[in-house]
């Protein structure tokens, strides 16, 4: 083989290689940018579940004290001046809220605490109840 095929040949191994290492670069910051959107999501799944509760527990609260007894229905708290915690409101939002929570009013009736019939849909912080807000009734 002449020197000049020699070169040739080492040159385009080296780009060879290049071509693979930037390929392999760009598939991994594609995979963290994925990965770093998909916890993004997760975690602001998280807080809306974590928000609807705290603003449910607030509400129930409220109704309680406002009515003396506790709700029995969505319906109940549909009816009640409105209560804000976050950027949710209480009646405003009830349809989304009712998506990110459910309530046993069964249960609610004589649950003590009242955050054993308060239930994210979905996943959200371990020990959400213990995360209240300070001045929130537990």
């Amino acid at each position: 083989m002449l020197p000049a095929e020699q070169s040739m040949n080492l040159r385009t191994r080296n780009l060879l290689i290049a071509g693979v290492l930037l390929a392999t670069l760009a598939a991994a910051v594609a995979f963290g940018i994925s990965l770093f959107r998909a916890s993004i999501k997760v975690s602001l799944e998280f807080e809306t579940r974590y928000h609807a509760a705290i603003l449910a527990h607030g509400a129930i609260r409220r109704f309680e004290s406002e009515h003396n007894r506790r709700p029995t229905s969505w319906q109940d708290l549909n009816s009640m001046t409105p209560l804000a915690w976050s950027s949710y409101e209480l009646p405003r939002d009830i349809e989304p809220i009712q998506e990110w929570i459910t309530i046993d009013f069964e249960s609610l009736q004589t649950a003590d605490p009242v955050t054993d019939s308060i239930h994210p849909t979905g996943t959200t912080y371990d020990g959400w109840e213990d995360l209240l807000p300070l001045g929130i009734d537990r």
